[in-house]
């Protein structure tokens, strides 16, 4: 057989080879790509920053207010702390009350706690490391409840949980 031939059929032996590892690899997700409810947002830097994109799996929930206009009332969403570890971040309406906390649970099961960060226009923000337990949770359950006090009343928002499971896999 010519070397050539022997080449050939070498490359194109590992190249066949090479196909089912190079499926298992996950595809990356990307600005724009939607998992369930979920959505990949990964904002450009200001112009003239030498800053990276940041990108976040993220959700936002409207409700409509008495004059029937569409408002945000929770932005979820998740950031990569490093290759294994979540950071769950979120938007709250302005005027919630800090001292009672933020609470976050899935399918009604055990309560986590989102720490205030600081209020700005967009809304008071609101983080935590996420937990391994509430992340296992997030990924198998249907929808995530986070509660906070306005004034005298307990808020409660539904978030999907539909698509986070895969979009995280890909994120």
């Amino acid at each position: 057989m010519p070397v050539s031939r022997k080449f050939r059929t070498l490359v194109l032996g590992a190249a066949v080879a090479a196909l089912p590892a190079l499926a298992a690899t996950p595809a990356l997700a990307k600005d724009g790509d939607k998992f369930g409810d979920w959505t990949v947002g990964c904002p450009k830097p200001p112009a003239g920053s030498t800053a990276q994109s940041t990108c976040r799996l993220m959700q936002i929930e409207q409700a409509t207010a008495p004059d029937g206009k569409k408002v945000s009332v929770l932005k979820a969403a998740f950031f990569h702390l490093n290759d294994k570890e979540f950071v769950l971040f979120g938007y709250l309406p302005l005027g919630y009350s800090i001292p009672p906390g933020v609470r976050v649970s899935v399918d009604g099961g055990k309560e986590f706690p989102l720490f205030a960060q600081r209020c700005v226009p967009q809304g008071c923000e609101v983080a935590t490391k996420v937990d391994p337990d509430l992340l296992a949770a997030m990924k198998k359950g249907n929808a995530a409840k986070i509660e906070f006090h306005l004034g005298e009343k307990t808020a409660a928002v539904a978030v999907s949980l539909k698509g986070l499971s895969e979009g995280l896999s890909k994120f």
